[in-house]
């Protein structure tokens, strides 16, 4: 709500991610054997301790997907560069490679959308073939999923060593680039900043207990 992006616009971004929810939900669910067992049929066994881990985890990865798609939904890419690098100057004094840091994280989350972008691609060219795409664990829908996130991976670490060698071409070493506008602190950023110490220190309280 307040970031005013429509609720069907961040579902169809954060969708052909949040497989990886679905995967850790599966997995925590039938292969988590602690506590009391729920159901046994053949080689299935649900425990109180699978289920709790299955949607604990798998809400908590989801939650995590939809931050990162509203993040880079409001917020240009270079802001978050700039903002990142911001953050961690305080350690440059001592060494610590803050430029380095911020070009990885602006290029993890340009990985985000390419990865969206390339599973509904592969998808589509597997359905023009006539493959099974049922994603169904019953109807071999896990050998179906497990080709296509085989698929997905090669093609991902061939456009990270794209990069990598376009990035040695054009010599980059590391040093900080200049801005045409720099940060300014504002009353929202620190409203922003107080809710998220209150947050965490929440958080930390509720861990406590």
């Amino acid at each position: 709500a307040f970031s005013k992006i429509p609720f069907k616009t961040a579902i169809k971004t954060a969708a052909p991610l949040l497989i990886v929810s679905v995967l850790t939900f599966l997995f925590n669910l039938f292969f988590n054997t602690t506590g009391e067992v729920l159901l046994s049929w053949w080689i299935v066994t649900i425990t109180s301790d699978g289920v709790y881990a299955a949607f604990f985890f798998g809400i908590r990865l989801s939650l995590l997907i939809f931050i990162a798609c509203l993040l880079t939904l409001t917020t240009s890419i270079l802001k978050i560069t700039d903002a990142t690098e911001d953050i961690l100057l305080p350690l440059q004094k001592i060494g610590f490679p803050t430029h380095e840091l911020a070009v990885i994280t602006n290029i993890a989350i340009r990985f985000l959308p390419m990865f969206a972008q390339e599973f509904v691609t592969i998808r589509q060219a597997r359905q023009a073939r006539g493959s099974n795409m049922s994603f169904n664990p019953f109807k071999g829908g896990l050998k179906t999923l497990g080709s296509i996130l085989t698929t997905l991976f090669v093609s991902a670490f061939r456009h990270a060593d794209t990069l990598s060698q376009a990035m040695d071409a054009r010599c980059y070493h590391g040093l900080s680039r200049r801005r045409m506008g720099a940060f300014s602190w504002k009353k929202e950023d620190s409203a922003s900043a107080v809710f998220i110490i209150l947050l965490l220190t929440g958080c930390i309280l509720l861990g406590l207990i």
